[in-house]
């Protein structure tokens, strides 16, 4: 049986001000919100499915969505390389 979940070491360095950040999965919509960490550096581990067709990491002040990268069509070519389509 194949894998079917990827794990991504997720390191994120914010600029500015401390923030809650979260990454999230996109499969028809978006889902996950795994923890990566609170404050300027956050780290985590975090799992997706591998039919994920984006991947997204947020960043919440107090609650709020103040900002978000998204990273849009990327393909697996083994279970340990990623690259754009």
């Amino acid at each position: 049986m194949e894998p079917q979940w990827l794990y991504l070491d997720v390191w994120a360095h914010v600029s500015g001000g401390a923030g809650a950040l979260k990454l999230y999965w996109y499969d028809g919509g978006w889902q996950g919100a795994c923890n990566v960490g609170n404050g300027t550096e956050a780290y985590n581990i975090c799992s997706i499915p591998y039919a994920s067709s984006a991947v997204a990491l947020v960043l919440y002040h107090n609650g709020v969505e103040v900002d978000r990268i998204e990273i849009w069509g990327w393909v697996l070519e083994t279970p340990l390389v990623a690259r754009r389509r």
